[in-house]
């Protein structure tokens, strides 16, 4: 799990539950469904828990905003964070400019957030593949002594 910068959308978690969420209400689901497909819950992450927890939560609630259907759970849960401020100490540790910039992402989120948006967020029509321009191969890998050797073997 990478995490590329200190803005909000700017990492392997923030991207896949940002994303995940907007290409649900893309595709016309439900707002009750997409909460079941992605729960707002706590996870896991092991390493780092409470840095990668605040990014999950940010992305979250971002998406949320912007689909319209914020909610005092997930405000109270980014203000929880928010004041916890794991990101912000961890890229303290890369220089203070890098945690400033975090702070100042956060502070501008919960701005936003805080205030609630009257209409939702227009859905984007997603327009459907007609043609497919496959090409059948043969696709071998090696591995010999640390180094890969990929064969490919396209047929007509």
């Amino acid at each position: 799990m990478a995490t590329d910068g200190p803005e909000i959308i700017d990492g392997d978690i923030a991207f896949d539950v940002y994303w995940d969420i907007m290409d649900l209400y893309d595709s016309d689901v439900d707002i009750e469904t997409i909460k079941t497909e992605i729960p707002f819950v706590r996870h896991n992450y092991g390493i780092d828990d409470h840095f990668h927890h605040e990014v999950f939560v940010t992305s979250y609630a971002l998406a949320f905003w912007e689909i319209g259907s914020m909610n005092d759970e997930i405000l109270n849960e980014v203000r929880s964070v928010i004041g916890k401020g794991a990101c912000v100490k961890d890229w303290a540790k890369d220089g203070p400019k890098a945690a400033i910039t975090r702070q100042k992402e956060l502070d501008k989120l919960w701005k936003k957030i805080s205030q609630l948006i009257q209409t939702s967020g227009k859905r984007k029509s997603l327009e459907k593949f007609r043609n497919f321009y496959l090409i059948k191969m043969i696709c071998c890998a090696f591995s010999f002594l640390m180094k890969t050797i990929v064969l490919q073997v396209f047929l007509k």
